[in-house]
């Protein structure tokens, strides 16, 4: 079996022209850094009504066979969430490097290229990307200044838009799983970050600023209702391995007490002081500014 440079993740669930999409910007991409054979793309089908025969029916319609030869559709008995068919895919994937997308994402023609030169000297790449709301033909820049790429910060904000966004080394991943949510949806990719920061304290971390990848707004984002992003953000919380960060609790229990406070669960002066920290974080201003003037 010849070896493989590059697994690519996509979870699956309705909407094929999303995912259709996606892929087609995916080849772009791999056409462009020269990828043509020492990839894999492997598609979680989280859909039950969505049979593995008519996944594959569209795939072999839009593209070529020696692209879909390629392309590996693991499907799930029962519709089982973003978090664990990310792990699905983790599972199965035999690539030195890791690439999860959702299945509305797409990514510029450059994206491999510059991410697998970054990944020479590092062993976690964040690109900027859009936002982009089609229904009302608006986008915006998802960063305006660069992220701080410390473990502190991982902590205390939420500033990765999504997984689309990282292309990592798999040696990261050989204890590192996404935590599925029980109830509230939402803050699983924040806290896959987290925990793979808390797992690998050493990872070299790299920052694109051009813009290399596409969110897609619409109805179906669950990162639209911050309700339901904090309510997430409390129950993984509450499921991490907080033993993995034995020097990192008082961050920790900062980040939990602003949370609560948001859900009005405690209105006590310390939960109010760590609200105002977490809300008024400089890039957090900037970042509402930019969303709610542009988007």
């Amino acid at each position: 079996m010849s070896p493989i440079r590059l697994s690519i993740i996509i979870p699956f669930y309705k909407q094929i022209d999303f995912l259709l999409r996606g892929i087609r910007s995916i080849k772009v991409s791999l056409d462009k850094a020269n990828i043509s054979s020492d990839f894999e793309l492997i598609i979680i089908n989280d859909s039950p009504s969505f049979s593995l025969n008519t996944l594959q029916e569209n795939l072999d319609a839009n593209f070529e066979k020696a692209f879909t030869d390629h392309i590996h559709i693991l499907s799930n008995k029962e519709n089982c969430g973003v978090a664990i068919s990310r792990n699905v895919g983790l599972d199965y994937a035999r690539g030195e490097f890791i690439h999860i997308l959702d299945q509305d994402d797409e990514i510029r023609e450059d994206f491999y290229e510059l991410n697998l030169q970054a990944l020479q000297s590092a062993d976690w790449v964040l690109s900027n990307g859009y936002f982009e709301n089609l229904s009302v033909n608006k986008k915006h820049l998802i960063y305006l200044l660069s992220p701080s790429l410390t473990i502190d910060n991982f902590i205390l904000d939420d500033f990765v838009r999504s997984p689309g966004q990282v292309v990592f080394k798999r040696s990261l991943v050989s204890t590192c799983r996404f935590i599925a949510p029980v109830k509230y949806k939402g803050a699983d990719d924040r806290f896959f970050w987290i925990l793979m920061y808390g797992l690998s304290p050493n990872m070299k971390t790299k920052y694109l600023s051009e813009p290399l990848y596409i969110a897609h707004l619409h109805n179906d984002n669950f990162s639209h209702d911050s309700q339901e992003l904090y309510r997430s953000s409390k129950e993984l919380w509450d499921a991490m391995p907080l033993d993995v960060f034995a020097s990192k609790q008082k961050l920790i229990k900062r980040n939990k007490l602003a949370i609560d406070y948001v859900l009005n669960l405690n209105r006590s002066m310390p939960a109010f002081i760590e609200y105002f920290r977490y809300k008024y974080r400089f890039n957090r201003m900037l970042r509402f500014i930019i969303k709610h003037t542009f988007a």
